[in-house]
């Protein structure tokens, strides 16, 4: 009798430990799964996540304008610093446009830092989440076209800054693209007399 109660005994135990088992390696499974989850989803996550930099619209800029066989802008201390002057008016004053409230025209902001132009132009872009969708809308636009494809511009200054306007939260982004003037190149002494005699000749974008 006392040997069938041990044997009962020790059975129960074995299922136990058995039954004790499979729930924990149940557990153990479920932990590693939402660990998996976890794992990847995060990844994933971050990079769906958008951004504008100013780095990446000038590449994307020089890029459109190596398709049709364009020289590449460089970028320029003034311009950029124009363009940010500008970009933060824009967020201050709450408007979305080339000239200001006041009056103010997109050439002066160019003016202020002291840079000499033959010609210069604007590009202004706001509520896109990506580099790529702004440059991309530019391109859509004839006239934000012409400003990228234009052989005529050697240099170029972007400011992008995160802000609210017009009741939302942003990207705005400021984009000059100049050519100094005089001209970046070497003249021969025969063509300094008509340098000096036309420089008022040379047509500016505003």
């Amino acid at each position: 009798m006392l040997f069938d109660i041990l044997a009962m005994a020790r059975q129960h135990l074995l299922y136990f430990i058995v039954g004790l088992q499979r729930k924990t390696a149940v557990i153990l499974i479920l932990l590693l799964s939402i660990s998996s989850v976890l794992f990847f989803v995060t990844p994933l996550y971050g990079q769906s996540r958008k951004n504008v930099t100013a780095e990446e619209l000038i590449n994307l800029t020089n890029q459109s304008r190596a398709d049709f066989n364009l020289a590449p802008l460089y970028q320029n201390f003034q311009l950029t610093q124009a363009a940010k002057n500008k970009a933060n008016d824009l967020i201050k004053k709450n408007y979305f446009s080339h000239n200001s409230p006041d009056g103010k025209t997109f050439s002066q902001w160019v003016k202020e830092v002291d840079y000499q132009y033959a010609i210069v132009g604007e590009n202004l872009a706001m509520g896109f989440s990506s580099s790529e969708a702004v440059v991309k809308a530019w391109l859509k636009s004839a006239q934000h076209r012409q400003n990228i494809l234009n052989p005529r511009y050697n240099q170029i200054g972007i400011y992008v800054k995160k802000g609210k306007l017009e009741d939302q939260n942003t990207f705005v982004v400021v984009q000059y693209f100049g050519a100094p003037y005089p001209p970046i190149m070497i003249l021969s002494e025969n063509l300094l007399f008509y340098q000096r005699n036309n420089r008022q000749n040379y047509p500016v974008a505003v």
